[in-house]
């Protein structure tokens, strides 16, 4: 017969150490989850703190408008890295205030363009019905009204041309001209 093993199996209690572990578990828990909270605050500080510049340019081109366009101070006090964009963005703001003057410009020329045969075609028909006309007057004013008329709408065409131009719908053609010859024209 082959002689049988028996183990002896000596046990303290583990109250002690049980209570260990789950204080350890807790106590890696919040470790863990303060560490995360203090990396999350340090990271959103530095952040800050190195997009301050961002924000500080963020503010002044918000500040701005169309009269600050033209002498645009957004650079100072920049970092190195963020110069070159800086300065880029103050040209284009530079640019972008030349164009809207070159509108205000068109629009006050427009303006008084139109304002000029509006006042003519007005004071037509105010003559007109001033007193008793016969036939060949009234046919007169008619006439003049027409022709102003006609110059207005000339005026509104090119307007539109140079819109479609600048819109893209239709491309500018180039053609060589006899300087002499429209000067001559125009002239007359």
């Amino acid at each position: 017969t082959r002689p049988r093993r028996a183990s002896l199996v000596i046990a303290r209690e583990r109250e002690t150490l049980d209570r260990f572990v789950a204080w350890s578990r807790r106590a890696a828990v919040g470790f863990g989850l303060s560490l995360l909270l203090s990396i999350a605050l340090l990271v959103n500080w530095g952040l800050r703190r190195e997009l301050a510049p961002l924000t500080r340019l963020s503010e002044r081109l918000a500040a701005m408008d169309s009269e600050s366009l033209g002498n645009p101070r957004i650079g100072l006090d920049l970092p190195t890295e963020i110069e070159p964009v800086a300065s880029r963005l103050a040209e284009l703001l530079v640019r972008l205030k030349s164009s809207f003057d070159r509108e205000r410009t068109f629009s006050t020329r427009i303006a008084h363009e139109l304002r000029t045969p509006l006042a003519e075609l007005r004071t037509t028909g105010q003559v007109a019905l001033l007193g008793p006309r016969n036939a060949a007057e009234l046919a007169g004013a008619l006439e003049q009204a027409l022709a102003i008329g006609g110059e207005m709408e000339h005026l509104v065409v090119n307007l539109l041309g140079l819109a479609r131009l600048e819109a893209g719908i239709v491309s500018l053609e180039k053609h060589p001209v006899d300087l002499r010859d429209a000067v001559v024209e125009a002239l007359a």
